[in-house]
């Protein structure tokens, strides 16, 4: 507090807020690392959708090598399952990217927020307005 005003002086939160249960991206990502050595690069993310009123569980995944259609979708049903067996979670959203798609901090840490508000551009807002058309 500085005359009067509040000024937040840390970084914005990564926990994860899902109807009320507080997941930890970190753990997320550490099933994710475990079950998919292909895996190079991991971010567990919370997108806040209003239409629920709480956060949706996503992940993004650098991969090593794209995997073909198929593949790729067996490689998302795993992740899922593999993340509830471990946590109890659902994911909403699990994402093959493209090396380099994550967003970094200039030192090199993934930056979930920015990497949230990249996923909501590119991804989230298309299929919602898709959705709408239908």
């Amino acid at each position: 507090m500085a005359d009067g005003e509040l000024y937040v002086c840390d970084r914005k939160k990564d926990l994860i807020i899902l109807g009320g249960k507080n997941v930890r991206p970190g753990d997320v990502e550490g099933i994710v690392y475990e079950a998919f050595p292909e895996c190079v690069l991991c971010a567990a993310f919370g997108i806040f959708d209003e239409e629920i009123g709480t956060e949706r569980l996503v992940v993004a995944c650098e991969w090593s090598r794209r995997p073909a259609g198929r593949e790729e979708m067996e490689i998302e049903k795993r992740a899922r399952k593999m993340v509830y067996t471990g946590i109890s979670i659902s994911l909403d959203d699990f994402r093959i990217v493209e090396p380099g798609w994550i967003v970094r901090t200039p030192t090199g840490k993934i930056s979930r927020g920015a990497t949230g508000e990249k996923y909501r551009r590119e991804f989230f807002e298309i299929e919602a307005a898709r959705e709408k058309k239908l």
